[in-house]
């Protein structure tokens, strides 16, 4: 039953669906999304929460004694358990996904997000999640296009920052009805919340958030006689203090990386390097850093 269990993998890039089948599903928020195959038809989709539940009594009769005790069943929407049994209708079966990222350049890496995959496979045994290995960063248009022609393979679901670049392959499924039936879509930031539609259907998900800062080296500042703003900093100050930094003679930078920062920041945290439990640990907690799904953090992993 591919057909009820695509999910998102979730929240920093746009995952988008394959048009000719799979599923994944985001081991954080179970936001359900799906795919469909070129001719219009439904080829996966995902899991939704309990809607509701359902309460009754159930009498036992143990060594001639009557026994009444209450019993809750949880209640599914019917899009996602049509046989009304309880259990959605993705998790009824076994199920095989792909799933492709351009954090996975080789089949051994471990980042975050194979660390979701494999948090999402143990909740859900009956999924398995196969990393598809496409390309670097940099070549990931091309290569996976290049995907798209036979016989080669596209994943079930993968990652992608423009839209606009995939949408003339007519390759993306349209998974507006499973994101609408998905009561998880609610957590979605407005601000982002259109990402990934266009002409009102939707075709991926924002899943993931890049807090964007800035690190500052205090000696710099100090030697320049600059004291360092507060949180409420603006453009203009950064702008003024970056100049007033610089100095040719000594060679000293005044801002270093300001398009694109974000790429700089695992070789700060030395996020990729982290191997041991312990590593991970810390690196899982700075990778939070901004919003972790229920409060801010903005001076404090």
């Amino acid at each position: 039953m591919k057909k009820c269990a695509i999910m998102i993998l979730s929240m920093t890039f746009l995952v988008v669906l394959y048009a000719c089948g799979g599923i994944t599903t985001d081991p954080n928020t179970s936001t359900p999304t799906a795919t469909t195959t070129l001719n219009g038809t439904t080829n996966s989709s995902t899991n939704v929460p309990t809607s509701g539940s359902s309460t009754g009594d159930v009498t036992t009769i143990p060594s001639g004694t009557t026994t009444t005790k209450k019993t809750t069943t949880a209640v599914y929407d019917e899009f996602w358990d049509k046989n009304h049994n309880g259990t959605p209708d993705w998790q009824e079966e076994e199920i095989t996904l792909t799933y492709a990222s351009w954090q996975h350049t080789s089949a051994d890496i471990v980042t975050i997000e194979s660390l979701m995959v494999q948090a999402f496979t143990e909740k859900y045994p009956n999924i398995t999640v196969n990393m598809q290995i496409v390309s670097e960063d940099t070549e990931w248009d091309a290569s996976f296009m290049a995907l798209a022609e036979p016989p080669s393979t596209l994943p079930d679901v993968f990652l992608i920052r423009r839209l606009g670049n995939f949408l003339p392959y007519n390759i993306l499924a349209d998974i507006t009805e499973y994101f609408d039936h998905d009561p998880d879509t609610d957590y979605i930031f407005d601000s982002v919340y259109h990402l990934g539609t266009y002409q009102g259907r939707r075709y991926a998900v924002p899943t993931f958030i890049f807090p964007q800062l800035w690190i500052v080296n205090l000696d710099i500042l100090d030697a320049a006689g600059i004291q360092a703003p507060g949180y409420d900093w603006t453009y203009e100050q950064m702008k003024a203090i970056a100049e007033a930094a610089t100095n040719e003679s000594t060679h000293v930078i005044g801002m270093y990386g300001a398009h694109y920062f974000y790429r700089e920041l695992p070789k700060v945290l030395k996020l990729r390097a982290a191997t041991t439990p312990e590593e991970l640990a810390e690196a899982r907690k700075w990778y939070a850093f901004g919003f972790d799904g229920e409060v801010f953090h903005f001076d404090d992993p």
